[in-house]
């Protein structure tokens, strides 16, 4: 097994997360069978990559997200993959959305097939993110079925889009673990435990899940590459606020990068 690590430093400004927020978003690519940089199998089919927001999660408030529908690309992907060849795009990023997938009793991937489907006629290379902030309502986040039945459904979601691939699949199993191990602690994302959850227990849960969800996907399609994208930050605090130490610290700690976990390096 080889890694790399992509790093490329940035600085958001996003007042619903943080008063001020210094993140530096980091690729981490896992692969076990094909140097970086041979000629006989690229990573990718353009360097410039294509996103469309697909995030999956129920709100503190109840309300069940689905922004692949909430944007419209659901319905119009084939546009918006035939709006790319202008710019030289042939690689895009989408979101499998596990919670709208998981159905009772087996499987819904008719929404990833018209997207593959989409892309095929548009020359475009889908890698996809397979949980993005959101998990099946009837399961605990903290029980063991949790990493057995997401592992689960990537092998099977593997097997079904492995005949759909002349080249090795690129999967993201857990999007932005650091992110979401925050987003869990914080309630941004809320699990079924009432008391307060530590920012390492979540990140510790969702590392098991996706390194089981690793051993499903090379097990379902042997050629499979695994993409870790996560963002490690640290918050600085402006001077109209309070400064909170304490708070900074947990911030900072809590979203040290989770690709350190999954490859063991931490």
């Amino acid at each position: 097994m080889r890694t790399w690590l992509f790093r490329r430093v940035l600085t958001l400004k996003r007042d619903y997360l943080f008063p001020h927020f210094n993140t530096m978003p980091v690729c981490f690519f896992i692969d076990k069978h094909y140097p970086y940089g041979s000629g006989e199998m690229p990573i990718f089919s353009s360097f410039w990559q294509a996103g469309f927001e697909g995030a999956d999660f129920v709100t503190r408030q109840g309300h069940a997200l689905s922004m692949d529908h909430e944007t419209g690309h659901d319905s119009r992907h084939h546009d918006d993959y035939r709006a790319l060849s202008p710019f030289n795009i042939a690689t895009v990023r989408e979101s499998v959305g596990w919670r709208l997938v998981d159905k009772s009793g087996g499987y819904d991937f008719s929404a990833i097939a018209a997207k593959m489907a989409s892309a095929k006629e548009n020359g475009i290379q889908i890698c996809w993110t397979i949980c993005h902030y959101g998990w099946p309502d009837d399961v605990d986040f903290f029980s063991e079925e949790f990493v057995t039945r997401f592992a689960r459904m990537c092998g099977a979601l593997a097997a079904f889009l492995r005949p759909l691939y002349q080249q090795p699949p690129v999967y993201s199993p857990v999007n932005e673990i650091s992110f979401t191990a925050w987003g869990i602690a914080v309630g941004l994302f809320p699990t079924a435990l009432t008391e307060e959850v530590d920012s390492m227990q979540s990140k510790r849960q969702l590392v098991r899940a996706t390194l089981a969800a690793c051993d499903a996907i090379w097990a379902a399609d042997p050629r499979a590459r695994i993409l870790h994208c996560d963002p490690p930050c640290s918050s600085d605090f402006p001077r109209r606020r309070p400064h909170n130490p304490t708070r900074n610290r947990g911030v900072t700690h809590g979203a040290v990068p989770g690709v350190g976990y999954v490859s063991g390096t931490a």
